[in-house]
């Protein structure tokens, strides 16, 4: 018996690994076609050859190791996304790397994580990559905005029953938002949303002026949060105030929580008013918004008080959802306003949006956990539910979310220190691992805009790209396989 289920369990990671597999080949076929157009005859031979052995072998490979189970270790799952992610970021690269151009080895990686994590970073300038390799790296932001593992199991024909158990080791944040629907049909239906607020924001910055090619990349990069890379400031602070508009309401639904969409579209407004993750974020928006105004008004000489208002809520739109792009240039911002910034940005986007940071989620737990403990000093002996969403919260909820709260600055400091090890400043070290842990990409001393890492050396940006995946995955997949006694006993989902 044993033994079969290790059969199984390998079948499971196969057939996951194969479906993802697949669905990188398929997906390279844009920028394939795109280098063919162009006549980049070394990009077409690669993504050729890469697109078609993925397609065929990730076909062979799913349909050889399906298996429908019943339950799943937890180990399992973490090692399928684990091995999947290190997978698709390791195809990725190849693109980068045998294209001609004559791009390192350590750029072609950090190039492939920061798309796939939706980081706003690139050690190669994206205005002077080829064409096709633009395309593929906002095709990247795409996929690692709404999840592999989710695009993969919405079309398993198998997995009914451990596949949401799978997803949860791979999507930002916890999930308090229960639906009365399927699996299946609520991720499908996340899934159509999301492909139609890209489609829709392309639609809109067509119709407005932007170039149509311009208009896809911004679109794919905007709906995962991936932030601006295409464009320098000087191109983005010449946008028309619609486009500008345009960005900032996608890069915000981008930021909301999945399950709002459902609920919305499932006519349940009840629940929606009630949802306190989505009440946190828009008043934070527009309170952070105000300090910041306040403190630029202070401090700056006021010319147009409409635009430093506007430009004020378009950048704190930008760090909360961790897009990181400068819509404005923030490079002579007060430095009180720039950490205002970036504690946004440390508490991120909504939990199941495509945004980075800790999450709202886990924030307000950590607040609610706070304030119970306050009240428990006082109250000793009373007895008095914590409650979200209206809802009553188990301990153990709380204490995960505070948990990750905890691991999440721990990595932030060692991330820190490893960078420190590898040449920069003490400075530098405690904003690059800001910017790459919480997805957004954009160091605070770096606001002026076209920040390229192109001028540190491989050992940093190696540890650059762990902190990019690791913010994007949550830090869990990687530790958890290694903690002691995790694999001791098999634990059934």
């Amino acid at each position: 018996m044993k033994a079969r289920n290790i059969g199984r369990n390998t079948n499971c990671i196969g057939n996951i690994v194969f479906t993802a597999i697949m669905i990188l080949g398929i997906s390279m076929i844009p920028s394939l076609l795109m280098a063919i157009r162009y006549k980049d005859m070394t990009s077409v031979f690669t993504m050729l050859i890469i697109s078609s052995l993925s397609i065929v072998i990730g076909f062979i490979g799913s349909r050889y190791l399906t298996d429908d189970i019943t339950y799943i270790r937890l180990d399992v799952c973490y090692i399928a996304t684990s091995l999947t992610w290190i997978l698709m970021i390791a195809l990725s690269v190849l693109p980068f790397y045998f294209s001609g151009n004559g791009y390192s080895l350590i750029d072609s990686i950090f190039e492939a994580c920061s798309g796939w994590s939706t980081t706003a970073a690139s050690a190669i300038k994206m205005n002077t990559l080829p064409p096709c390799l633009q395309l593929w790296k906002c095709s990247c932001n795409w996929m690692g905005g709404i999840g592999i593992i989710v695009l993969s199991v919405t079309f398993l024909k198998s997995w009914q029953f451990t596949a949401q158990t799978l997803v949860f080791t791979e999507v930002p944040g916890p999930l308090f938002m229960k639906s009365t629907m399927t699996f299946r049909a609520s991720y499908r239906r996340i899934l159509l949303i999301y492909s139609l607020l890209t489609i829709l924001q392309f639609i809109l910055l067509c119709l407005f002026g932007l170039p149509p090619f311009h208009a896809l990349k911004t679109a794919l990069s905007v709906a995962s949060t991936s932030g601006l890379q295409h464009f320098d400031l000087a191109t983005v602070l010449a946008f028309s105030p619609a486009i500008k508009i345009i960005i900032t309401i996608f890069t915000f639904f981008a930021s909301i929580n999945f399950a709002i969409f459902v609920l919305a579209i499932s006519r349940k407004g009840e629940r929606l008013i009630k949802a306190t993750e989505f009440r946190y974020l828009i008043s934070s928006l527009f309170v952070v918004s105000g300090v910041i105004c306040f403190i630029r008004m202070a401090s700056e000489p006021v010319k147009n008080i409409e635009k430093l208002i506007l430009d004020s809520f378009m950048q704190v739109v930008s760090f909360s959802s961790t897009s990181g792009y400068i819509i404005t240039d923030a490079s002579n911002w007060n430095v009180l306003a720039v950490t205002i910034l970036v504690l946004t940005s440390i508490v991120g986007a909504s939990a199941f949006s495509t945004g980075g940071g800790i999450k709202i989620a886990r924030f307000i737990c950590a607040m609610k956990s706070i304030k119970y403990g306050i009240y428990k000093s006082i109250h000793p002996h009373s007895v008095k539910n914590q409650k979200y969403n209206g809802y009553p919260v188990s301990n153990n909820l709380i204490l995960k979310a505070l948990i990750y709260v905890y691991l999440f600055f721990i990595t932030l400091v060692f991330g820190s220190f490893m960078l420190s090890l590898a040449g920069l400043s003490l400075g530098d070290s405690l904003d690059f691992s800001v910017a790459m842990l919480t997805n957004t990409g954009t160091p605070a001393g770096k606001l002026a805009g076209d920040f390229l890492y192109s001028g540190y050396n491989g050992f940093s940006k190696f540890i650059m790209s762990i902190l990019m995946i690791a913010g994007r995955l949550e830090i869990y997949p990687v530790l958890i396989i290694f903690s002691l006694g995790f694999h001791k006993t098999e634990k059934k989902i």
